[in-house]
């Protein structure tokens, strides 16, 4: 999807693959930061980057945010 139009994506329907993912480690620190200004602040983050194989949509960038979004319970992240 990515250059495509932003769209909202079932958080359950996204698959976090490690091979995908730029840094080492993820930061706790991060996400729980991300996850009080998605819930507290009411900041609107930038849409993840995904591909879709098949009926999957596969996370390029933006783990901490899917992450920060799934502890906080939100069942869908906008996606692009």
């Amino acid at each position: 999807m990515k250059g495509q139009p932003m769209r909202s994506i079932k958080i359950s329907d996204l698959t976090l693959d490690p091979r995908f993912q730029a840094r080492e480690t993820m930061n706790a620190s991060a996400i729980n930061d991300y996850a009080f200004a998605y819930q507290q602040a009411g900041i609107e983050f930038p849409p993840v980057h995904v591909y879709q194989v098949e009926d999957t949509f596969v996370v390029v960038d933006g783990f901490h945010r899917v992450k920060a979004a799934e502890s906080i319970g939100m069942e869908t992240i906008n996606a692009e």
